[in-house]
């Protein structure tokens, strides 16, 4: 969870250093479009690879995470 927690505030972070940089370089359109690019990314990555756990006890989410 920390791990987690730690990405999101740093991927927070640099979104917000660098968007008005880059907005002045390439365009307001291009930035949303990169950004929609990446979350469809992570979409895809979260679709792929993370398994589901819902209705899952956590015994049971460890005992399928041990089997991989």
């Amino acid at each position: 969870m920390a791990l987690t927690s730690s990405m999101n505030w740093g991927i927070n972070l640099l979104i917000s250093l660098t968007f008005l940089t880059v907005t002045e370089l390439i365009g307001l359109s291009w930035v949303c479009f990169i950004y929609t690019i990446m979350s469809l990314a992570s979409l895809a990555f979260v679709i792929v690879f993370i398994p589901e756990t819902k209705g899952c006890s956590l015994e049971q989410i460890s005992m399928e995470l041990a089997k991989q």
